[in-house]
């Protein structure tokens, strides 16, 4: 079983544990093999899918994103999929925060600056440079408020994509800015490198990761944030050579002094059942038991 199936089919035994009930989408379905046999991937009721239901701040931040999260009136958003990134991710690990008002548990779980913490914002935007009308969209932001000098830990999330979907290259005109890449020698070597086809990293979307980073520096400045890329280990050749792609990365953002970091959901997962299994059990128990 290659690393894709492997995390799709955890995730239907979870639901069949529940006694969800799953659909098909073949618009949806991630390879050929799938759509052959309306591959039954999806909750019919969204709230299946989540910990506890959106916070309406929360549903109109992922409406107003592009990644499709949510349709209204549909379930063709990415978010009814039992194997979604942003069900895990977002709402399933860090909505649960939000909701509480309680940041600091989360942060120090994700090995982040914990303290002054002001917000958990979903599908966040930075734009980065005047010329381009779309700015990446970044999966969950802590916001330290302006007086600090640290303003913000950005995550890019991860859980099925590095193994289910081919990524692409950085677009030539990322590279007509110089300006953008001040600062950042490392990183325009490598945005130079994946432009316009990326032949170096197969799991890894790194011009994804690049563009992050200018968002970022445009909105904060260099010392002014920190990216932390969340991801999901699974067993096998294909995790190990996505690893090693995400060593290649931190190494490149750290030659450039950003402050570029990696984190496993089971690391986190861990840390905060170690440390918080008595005082919020119902979530750690559902945690565990779906992503560990």
């Amino acid at each position: 079983m290659d690393a894709h199936s492997y995390i799709i089919e955890r995730q239907r035994l979870w639901a069949e544990r529940q006694g969800i009930r799953l659909g098909s989408s073949l618009r949806h379905a991630e390879s050929e093999e799938d759509r052959a046999r309306g591959a039954k991937t999806r909750v019919y009721d969204l709230h299946d899918n989540l910990f506890k239901p959106l916070m309406d701040e929360a549903r109109q931040e992922f409406e107003g994103g592009d990644g499709g999260e949510l349709k209204a009136g549909s379930g063709d958003g990415n978010m009814y999929a039992v194997h979604s990134s942003s069900a895990l991710c977002c709402c399933n690990l860090f909505h649960y925060w939000r909701r509480t008002g309680h940041f600091s548990p989360m942060a120090q779980a994700c090995r982040l600056p914990s303290t002054g913490i002001q917000h958990i914002r979903f599908e966040v935007k930075h734009r980065i440079a005047d010329r381009f009308d779309r700015a990446p969209n970044l999966d969950v932001e802590f916001g330290y408020g302006t007086s600090n000098r640290l303003r913000a830990s950005a995550i890019e999330c991860k859980f099925g994509e590095p193994f289910g979907r081919e990524h692409q290259g950085l677009r030539k005109a990322y590279l007509e800015e110089p300006r953008l890449w001040e600062d950042l020698p490392g990183c325009k070597e490598l945005a130079i490198e994946i432009s316009p086809e990326d032949r170096r990293f197969k799991h890894l979307h790194a011009a994804q990761l690049l563009k992050h980073i200018l968002g970022l520096k445009n909105s904060y400045g260099k010392e002014g944030f920190r990216l932390l890329y969340l991801w999901y280990a699974v067993p096998g050749n294909l995790g190990v050579q996505h690893a090693q792609e995400i060593e290649e990365f931190t190494a490149i953002a750290l030659q450039d002094e950003i402050l570029f970091q990696s984190l496993t959901y089971q690391q986190v997962i861990a840390c905060l059942a170690n440390d918080y299994r008595e005082t919020h059990r119902d979530y750690i128990d559902y945690i565990t038991e779906r992503y560990f």
